[in-house]
């Protein structure tokens, strides 16, 4: 049995259950890895919506035809050079 590491639940790992590099004894439940992956979605699409709204008319037009994984990798590396910061506080991202 381990606790949560995000709700303080404890759970019992199901066989596909992949460690989350958690202290001993510590995991995430299946409900938080859910909810983790939807904020995880959603903190993507603000973070490219975002950049576009940053970029002039014609950038941004170029930024938005490209796929997905190009923004996101370019989103990336804004927050590497310090041009986008995220900030995570009491679980939520803003």
């Amino acid at each position: 049995m381990l606790t949560c590491g995000c709700c303080g639940e404890y759970f019992y790992p199901w066989p596909e259950y992949v460690d989350q590099d958690q202290d001993a004894g510590f995991g995430i439940c299946q409900g938080c890895q859910d909810d983790a992956g939807e904020r995880v979605i959603d903190t993507e699409s603000e973070a490219i919506a975002l950049v576009a709204a940053a970029l002039n008319k014609e950038n941004a037009a170029y930024f938005n035809a490209c796929p997905r994984e190009k923004q996101l990798d370019f989103c990336h590396l804004l927050m590497v050079k310090g041009i986008l910061q995220w900030h995570i506080k009491s679980g939520e991202t803003y």
